[in-house]
């Protein structure tokens, strides 16, 4: 343990190629101060809890440890400065939502000379918003862009729009959270970091994540970091930041071919010939399905020779393509799992709102409508003079309100023969009964747009059906009990979509985001069954509620993608279920045995790509900070490092031999 020049005060940086030599000198850092409070930052909140728990296990007990994310701890640090300023934090989709806006005042007002022609088309908003998130994180001012042609000019009117409104509004994004934790710290305010302090695989890359964490080593007199030999970057802010020259930590055993695989892979050089053992393996299957299935194999062949499910993880570049299939195969299997991205599957309840809010775009458009009822997503019939549910508050979701549960979806009603409601009625336990006969009800009435015309064509058609009725004297029994039975459904549909469509039409042509959100909150509760996941997502954006006017548009347009899908984060615990990861997560964790699918063409490595906001020659001139491709590929390449660290026993690497999607091998 290395310390500080003329004084007993611990400053020490470690590396090593696996994390158990780094894991065990952390928990000789903190046993140190066994009597102490110390403060834990790590990557994850997982890889800080897994340490502590290890000294528990050996000491029996562990007090007075403090546990964060560097972000985490910046809220920490800064709670009080932005409480006495009036600020409140923003995150998620409302950072996107803020970006869209000063696209459109910027629009408004004639600023966009480079960006205009792209400025309205899909996606571009939340390229914005990456983008100025990333110029703020790392202090770019708006002359600094000016210098880096038409496009910087209009990223510099960008970010000044972007920027005010966060002051006008009492807004705290990530970049504010920063600044705010320094200057709380700087002075003296916040007083955890005068405790130890253990920096655990942590790599900050943004200058103020930088400048964060320089403040926090400054305030203490022991600090320890530990980063992966190759992370480089860590490695040069580290070692600047603590003024120290970094100590490699090397297995005190034989080496093996995962050992080998750590300290050679992109080396040019080749390595010493030596055994092939089996630490590490290699398979190759037909595709990513068969990997699945493969990996499912494998997993319970070791779980049969004693390895338990929680010392097994799987880790994935490209979670979107593999963790559909692995959910799949490990159903089949019946391996349990803990996904730490949850399970995302198509939303029904976002869709329907969207849905209902393309409807009132479209001037109450009843295939729209239509596409609504297609969903399923009608709530439970309210009884006579019962008044309206009240719409609960759900919280947001994120790393940002770490302290804040998820909102709890509840499992749909599965007894429908004792549910007690009439054949007839438009919704049956939450089952729809009649959305088919619903919908071609809408086509006979030939509804189209406007509210009266709907009350118009429906009562239209109900007359007319009575006329049929009249008209079929008592011969045709079948079709007067066919027309009854269309009569009662179109009663229903008036009862249900009436108030509904009215409720769209009323709906304002511009709002600020209050007035919009307290509006979507009121048609989440009474038109989607379970609107809690739909709430969380709307809670997000309640920081911008006094930004304003917003149209219609814009509206749908901030919340069309997280809406579109579901993603329901994990509450259980992960212990006795095989972890399910990206590569980024595991970072300061280890496992028995770690499989890595997906190692071909495409798939991982992926491809970098340079922001077309901010090109790599604009950024070069405009900060040093700012990540170009040789940083986009190193990064890249320090996920496999990152992955084969992770394994304490056995590296699992398997890739798929044929891209189905393009009929042909993968190269």
């Amino acid at each position: 343990m290395a310390t500080a020049p003329n004084s007993n005060f611990v400053r020490d940086l470690i590396t090593s190629f696996d994390i158990n030599g780094r894991a065990n000198a952390a928990a000789e850092f903190l046993g140190r101060f066994a009597h102490q409070e110390v403060l834990i930052v790590a990557p994850t909140r997982a890889a800080a809890d897994e340490l502590v728990r290890g000294m528990c296990m050996r000491s029996g007990s562990v007090f007075g440890v403090h546990r964060f994310t560097l972000v985490q701890l910046a809220i920490q640090a800064a709670v009080t400065r932005l409480v006495e300023a009036g600020k409140t934090v923003l995150a998620g989709v409302a950072v996107d939502a803020l970006a869209a806006r000063a696209v459109y005042e910027c629009r408004k007002r004639g600023k966009l000379q480079w960006f205009e022609s792209v400025a309205r088309t899909p996606g571009f908003f939340k390229a914005l918003a990456s983008t100025i998130s990333e110029l703020r994180l790392n202090a770019i001012e708006p002359q600094q862009l000016i210098q880096a042609g038409s496009s910087g000019k209009d990223l510099a009117h960008l970010l000044i729009e972007y920027s005010g409104n966060l002051d006008e509004t009492g807004l705290a994004d990530a970049a504010s959270i920063y600044a705010n934790g320094i200057a709380a710290i700087r002075d003296g305010e916040f007083q955890a970091s005068k405790f130890p302090i253990l920096f655990l695989d942590i790599s900050p890359s943004f200058y103020l994540e930088q400048e964060f964490t320089r403040a926090l080593a400054s305030q203490s007199s022991d600090v320890m970091a530990t980063a992966h030999t190759r992370d480089e970057e860590a490695i040069r802010v580290f070692a600047d930041i603590l003024n120290v020259v970094p100590t490699l930590v090397q297995p005190d055993r034989e080496s093996t071919a995962l050992d080998r695989l750590r300290q050679h892979v992109f080396e040019i050089a080749a390595p010493p010939p030596a055994p092939m053992d089996t630490t590490v393996e290699f398979v190759s299957a037909t595709d990513e399905n068969r990997e699945c299935v493969e990996i499912a194999r494998s997993i319970l062949a070791a779980a049969k020779s004693g390895v338990s499910f929680d010392r097994m993880a799987v880790l994935l570049r490209n979670p979107g393509l593999y963790q559909p299939l692995l959910e799949d195969s490990f159903r089949r299997a019946g391996i349990q799992a803990f996904f730490t991205h949850g399970t995302q599957r198509p939303n029904p309840g976002g869709r329907a709102l969207l849905a209902l809010l393309a409807c009132a775009s479209e001037r109450l458009s009843a295939s729209r409508f239509s596409e609504y009822l297609s969903l399923g997503q009608m709530p439970d019939p309210q009884k006579p003079g019962e008044p309206p549910a009240e719409t609960p508050w759900i919280p947001p979701q994120g790393e940002l309100y770490a302290d804040l549960s998820s909102p709890e979806v509840q499992p749909p009603a599965e007894d429908v023969s004792n549910s007690g409601t009439d054949a007839e009625s438009p919704v049956i336990a939450g089952t729809l009964r009649s959305p088919r006969y619903w919908e071609r009800l809408l086509v006979d009435a030939a509804v189209i747009g406007g509210y009266d015309r709907w009350v118009r064509r429906l009562e239209g058609l109900g007359k007319e059906l009575r006329k049929r009725i009249e008209e079929l004297g008592s011969e045709d029994e079948p079709a007067r009990i066919r027309l009854e039975q269309d009569i009662a459904r179109l009663d229903n549909l008036q009862q249900f979509a009436l108030p509904l469509v009215r409720f769209l039409n009323q709906l304002p042509v511009t709002a600020t985001w209050k007035e919009w959100l307290d509006r979507l909150e009121q048609l989440a509760a009474i038109a989607i069954r379970q609107p809690e996941m739909v709430l969380s997502v709307l809670a997000e954006l309640r920081p911008m509620g006094s930004i304003g006017p917003v149209t219609l548009d814009e509206v749908r347009e901030a919340v069309s993608d997280r809406l579109t899908f579901l993603r329901t984060e994990p509450a259980e615990r992960r212990y006795g279920k095989v972890f399910v990861s990206t590569i980024p997560e595991v970072s300061g964790l280890s496992f028995d045995i770690v499989f890595l699918p997906g190692l071909g063409e495409d798939i991982f490595p992926t491809k970098t790509f340079e922001d077309p906001l901010l090109l790599d020659g604009q950024r070069a001139a405009v900060s040093c900070y700012l990540p170009t491709q040789d940083t986009r590929v190193r990064r890249e390449r320090m996920l496999l490092h990152l992955a084969a660290s992770s394994a304490r026993s056995r590296l699992w690497i398997s890739y798929p031999r044929m891209d189905l999607g393009q009929g042909r091998a993968r190269g």
